[in-house]
């Protein structure tokens, strides 16, 4: 008997498919966006080798309207096409 999936994993195309979806979008390009935190830290292995550090983390997906193509934009007909 197979064993149930552990881990998925979604590409950038897939991703905004799943979110051009989610919000019933058929048409238009848009651009995928992904905003980022940022923080700073000290940190190392030991205290005595920590060093000032950047943290960053990811804050949020998001979908921008645009009228230019792009790696990151998608055709919303193509991936989400009216039924």
């Amino acid at each position: 008997m197979p064993q149930p999936a552990t881990e998925y994993i979604f590409s950038h195309e897939n991703i905004a498919r799943l979110m051009l979806k989610d919000r019933g979008i058929s048409e238009g390009l848009w651009l995928l966006t992904i905003g980022f935190s940022m923080s700073g830290a000290t940190i190392g292995p030991s205290q005595e080798e920590a060093l000032p550090s950047a943290i960053v983390g990811i804050q949020s997906f998001g979908l921008q309207s645009t009228e230019r193509k792009g790696s990151m934009v998608f055709d919303a007909a193509k991936l989400n096409p009216k039924k």
